[in-house]
C-alpha cells in the first residue's frame, strides 16, 4: 500500500469550490494498463465503481466522489461530491497513481477550482476603477465587467477567469487554473502537497471581489 505524507490539512477556513479537478499531462500515458483490476490492487481508488471503460487509448472510472479518466496524453480526476475531505483525496489519489506509474514522462500539473460568486455581491468593476463614462462611450450604456489575469504564487502560474454578469445570470463563475511544468514524480508531489496554500488564496480572491 503507497503511503501518503499528509501535509497541511484542508480545513473550513478554506472557501470550498463549488468544481475542482487535477490534470495531470504526460509526454506518453498507456491507457491500457488502467484496468478496473489495476487500479483497486493498487489501492490508487477505494470506492466501488459505478462505471468503468476501458480500451487501449482511453479508460474512464466513475465513483460515488470521483471521475477518473485518462487517455494517451492527460489524466484528469474531478471531485463530484465536493467536502473538504474529497478535495483532500483528490491529493492522495494523484499521488497513489503517480507512484504506480513511475516511469511515466510527466510533463505538467493542473489543479483547477471553479468557485460561484452571487450577482448582487460582485464588485470587480470598484476594484479594477475602469473609466466608466469612457467605456460607455466606447461600448453601451450598458456593459458588464468581467477579468483575465494571470500572475504567478509560490511554484504556479495562476491563470484566472471571472465572467461578467448580466442581468440574467444570478451567479458569476470564477475559474482558477493553477498551473505548474514539472519533471518527476517528486516534482508532482510537491505540487499537490501545496493545495491547501492554493485554496487559502483562492479563497482570499473570491472574499477580494466580493462583498458577500
Amino acid at each position: 500500500m503507497n503511503k501518503i505524507k499528509k501535509t497541511t490539512k484542508i480545513t473550513s477556513n478554506f472557501r470550498l469550490p463549488q468544481e475542482a479537478d487535477v490534470i495531470l499531462l504526460a509526454q506518453n500515458y498507456n491507457p491500457s494498463i488502467v484496468s478496473k483490476e489495476w487500479l483497486y490492487t493498487k489501492n490508487i481508488l477505494t470506492e466501488s465503481p459505478l462505471n468503468f471503460i476501458h480500451t487501449p487509448v482511453f479508460s474512464a472510472v466513475e465513483t460515488s466522489n470521483f471521475n477518473l479518466i485518462i487517455d494517451q496524453a492527460r489524466l484528469q480526476l474531478s471531485a463530484k461530491n465536493i467536502q473538504y475531505s474529497t478535495i483532500e483525496e483528490l491529493r492522495d489519489i494523484i499521488v497513489k497513481f503517480i507512484v504506480s506509474l513511475p516511469e511515466t514522462p510527466y510533463k505538467a500539473i493542473g489543479l483547477n477550482y471553479r468557485y460561484l460568486v452571487p450577482t448582487h455581491t460582485y464588485q470587480i468593476a470598484q476594484l479594477l476603477s475602469p473609466n466608466d463614462a469612457n467605456l460607455k462611450k466606447l461600448l453601451s450604456p450598458v456593459y458588464y465587467v468581467g477579468a483575465v489575469v494571470s500572475f504567478t504564487f509560490n511554484k504556479f502560474i495562476v491563470n484566472l477567469s471571472i465572467g461578467p454578469p448580466t442581468e440574467s445570470e444570478a451567479e458569476i463563475k470564477m475559474n482558477f487554473n493553477f498551473h505548474s511544468d514539472i519533471q518527476s514524480v517528486k516534482d508532482i508531489k510537491n505540487r499537490v502537497n501545496l493545495q491547501p496554500q492554493l485554496l487559502k488564496k483562492a479563497t482570499q480572491i473570491v472574499k477580494g471581489v466580493s462583498s458577500g
